[in-house]
């Protein structure tokens, strides 16, 4: 005999039975016990399957966090490198500028130089011709 507890929702149970809806009895049933330890088996691997779905669930949550971590990471150090680019190019861009200058002024001085090499043989010239 197979023993289980049932909540009553009815006055009666079959036979006639007078119970107090509500109550929980035990009742004893012959040739009952295979069924119902196939639904507890079912209810088991229900459970079982139950739970290896909230665990994929919650690795796929963490997963999918990890991977927002890593794209929002990798849009930073972009927008960084971005930024790094942009400070070589206007250091380029000033660079070639300050260059421009400098060769001006070299082609300058070098100008000035022969003049001033001019100027000092003519000197050596007169002194030596006094």
């Amino acid at each position: 005999m197979i023993s289980f507890k049932l909540l009553c929702f009815s006055s009666f149970l079959p036979g006639g039975v007078c119970i107090q809806p509500g109550r929980a009895y035990t009742v004893l049933h012959p040739g009952c016990g295979s069924a119902i330890q196939g639904i507890a088996h079912t209810n088991e691997t229900i459970s079982a399957i139950a739970g290896a779905i909230a665990a994929a669930v919650e690795q796929q949550g963490a997963a999918t966090g990890e991977i927002a971590r890593n794209i929002q990471q990798t849009a930073q150090a972009t927008s960084d490198g971005t930024d790094i680019i942009d400070g070589v190019r206007d250091t380029a861009d000033e660079t070639g500028k300050y260059s421009g200058r400098v060769l001006e002024r070299a082609s300058g001085l070098s100008t000035q130089a022969g003049a001033l090499s001019r100027e000092v043989s003519r000197f050596v010239q007169t002194v030596r011709a006094a």
